[in-house]
């Protein structure tokens, strides 16, 4: 009898310290690659009339997360004429499979930027083909960067935006 009361006093000492313990001793950190295209029109966000979009995307996810991920980013107008735009929030989601388990993972962005983008236009006689490049920075639940590359169509002197597609890696805490 003596002993299963020192063993059930074990456990419950046990227990009592486990709830002691910060509960970010237990988190994981993932870190992912991410490769995707934009998945819709972007739409307002932000304070009202302030002209902000917010984006879309999606893909494909490697690293200690295998499966596939999800981004909405709420930011500044993006400019090719030296204005970095910036990054107000948005929501991310990833999930796969980590070693032999799924994981699910969400998380805010709170801030960051976007780098004045680099145009590229593939035009004969002002029509033709363009590209921007815009690198991101993006802080929130993790730390994330990726380039960013529109594809468009040159005319009437300027590149019209028709799709786009998204390459980096984070770090993100679950």
């Amino acid at each position: 009898m003596p002993r299963f009361r020192t063993q059930r006093l074990a456990i419950a000492v046990g227990l009592a310290l486990m709830a002691l313990v910060p509960t970010t001793a237990f988190a994981s950190t993932a870190t992912e690659s991410i490769s995707g295209v934009e998945i819709g029109i972007p739409t307002a966000c932000g304070p009202s009339g302030s002209g902000d979009s917010l984006s879309s995307f999606g893909g494909a996810a490697s690293g200690t997360i295998n499966g596939v991920w999800s981004a909405s980013v709420c930011h500044t107008g993006l400019s090719t004429h030296g204005v970095a735009a910036t990054i107000s929030g948005g929501r991310f989601r990833v999930s796969g499979l980590a070693g032999w388990r799924y994981i699910a993972v969400s998380g805010i962005f709170v801030g960051g930027s976007i780098s004045p983008g680099i145009e590229t236009d593939y035009a004969l006689n002002g029509v033709g083909t363009c590209t921007q490049v815009f690198r991101l920075n993006i802080t929130g639940t993790g730390t994330f960067t990726a380039t960013l590359v529109h594809y468009g169509a040159f005319f009437d002197s300027s590149c019209h935006v028709l799709s786009a597609t998204l390459r980096g890696t984070g770090q993100i805490t679950y």
